[in-house]
């Protein structure tokens, strides 16, 4: 019906008379004095294939004469509109993009852009892209019966509405995700009294002075439309009632900002749960590099030639951002780790705090001659900026009561940087290899 009534809409607009010094004078962003031709829209240009119409006009609003080059500049956006910042975005994008084909070209209103704008930039600077100028909004016209106007009237409901309406898009889990204060997967005791009782919860994001291990025992979320907001939702579950949870703390109360079903069977949450282990929020650089959410301007993306061999796959930057604590778990990698260290040791963490990691006593295993003293390894801390949110996690993890932690780094300076951080127990085996094959075979000969 809202796909009839858009197409309705701007049939309408193509019968109100346009002059033609109105369409000279208002010229687009490239707009050429070409004549245009309709054609069908393509099942590759995933932007606005099903809009509700199926012929655009070439050449389109922002002055592309091909479909390929409209496939190729509007393939970037895509992630924006799976974002679901506003509900107008494919309509104010495909209207540029893929204009319906009609005698008079019909041009987005200003108030449609700024809706969109408002709805979205604030995330796109999130991750360190500002408002493009090719679709600047006061370029468009103001509103009036001959420009395609906002469609969706977005009201301000309550958190738990929000929460439980939200896309399962592998976007918006990611910028859920990096706003989140508490990230976890648990099951649904009950829903009763405006009350969302949970049960225990395995924690993915908790950050530090914000929650505590204790508010996410069994976390309760109130709110007066709790039942109204999520009733269905929870009515959909299967016998388990698994969820995925992200949200905020507030005062003293838990606030949700994402509540979806847990599948197995969702390829979309399987990969968002994958980033999230190796994510780093904190870096701009990796969340480009990672969640591919801001390519919005980058036409033809570089393809990362494919890794081979067991373990993580490795983010650039990850390993410098993130302090050595999310390094993929294979031979050659350590190999390489351990043979360019200065210092190598084995000790328990005491402690994580004020992106500072506090080592108690440590056997030192490699010490390369004149980078350290034997002084310095005896009790080390290290310091990073991303320590806390990169190594807080891995406390976790750590299968040892011990905390016992194998170290791999550098000195610079003065300063002694983790290169590498791998808990003990957990990989026994393949540290213990590591150590036989630098011993037995050196590291020259790799």
């Amino acid at each position: 019906m809202e796909r009839m009534f858009i197409v309705d809409l701007l049939l309408a607009c193509a019968q109100i008379g346009l002059t033609a010094t109105y369409l000279t004078d208002w010229n687009m962003v490239g707009s050429r004095l070409t004549q245009p031709t309709c054609l069908d829209i393509p099942q590759n240009l995933t932007l606005c294939h099903g809009i509700g119409y199926t012929q655009m006009r070439l050449p389109n609003l922002l002055g592309h004469d091909t479909m390929t080059e409209v496939a190729q500049q509007a393939g970037p956006w895509v992630p924006l509109f799976n974002l679901k910042c506003h509900p107008d975005t494919q309509l104010f994008l495909c209207s540029l993009f893929s204009p319906v084909c009609l005698d008079r070209p019909i041009y987005p209103c200003r108030s449609l852009c700024e809706a969109v704008r408002q709805g979205c930039e604030r995330r796109m600077n999130t991750y360190g892209y500002p408002w493009p100028d090719m679709v600047r909004c006061d370029q468009f016209p103001m509103d009036n019966d001959m420009c395609i106007t906002v469609q969706s009237l977005i009201d301000r409901e309550p958190a738990p509405c929000i929460a439980c309406s939200q896309p399962d898009t592998y976007e918006n889990m990611i910028d859920n995700f990096c706003r989140a204060d508490f990230v976890f997967k648990t099951r649904v005791r009950i829903l009763r009294n405006e009350e969302l009782r949970l049960s225990k919860a395995t924690v993915f994001k908790m950050k530090e002075g914000a929650v505590t291990i204790a508010d996410l025992k069994k976390p309760v979320f109130e709110h007066p439309n709790m039942s109204k907001c999520c009733g269905d939702l929870i009515g959909k579950l299967d016998t388990r009632g698994r969820i995925l949870v992200m949200g905020v703390k507030k005062k003293s109360s838990l606030f949700p900002t994402l509540i979806i079903p847990w599948e197995k069977s969702n390829k979309v949450i399987r990969k968002a749960r994958k980033t999230m282990k190796k994510f780093d929020c904190s870096n701009p650089e990796t969340v480009l590099t990672t969640s591919k959410i801001t390519n919005f301007l980058k036409h033809k993306p570089r393809r990362r030639p494919r890794q081979r061999g067991r373990g993580w796959k490795l983010t650039p930057g990850v390993s410098v951002s993130c302090a050595g604590c999310n390094q993929p778990q294979t031979l050659k990698n350590l190999l390489d780790k351990f043979c360019t260290a200065d210092y190598v040791i084995k000790t328990r963490i005491k402690k994580i705090k004020n992106n500072k990691m506090k080592c108690k006593r440590s056997r030192i295993l490699k010490l390369k001659q004149g980078a350290a003293s034997r002084e310095e390894l005896v009790a080390p801390t290290f310091a990073h900026p991303n320590m806390t949110q990169c190594c807080g996690s891995i406390l976790e993890t750590v299968q040892d009561k011990k905390k016992r932690v194998i170290i791999m780094g550098n000195k610079i300076e003065a300063d002694l940087k983790t290169n590498l951080v791998l808990p003990w127990r957990n990989n026994t085996k393949l540290i213990k290899r590591v150590l036989r094959v630098a011993k037995k075979k050196g590291c020259n000969s790799r």
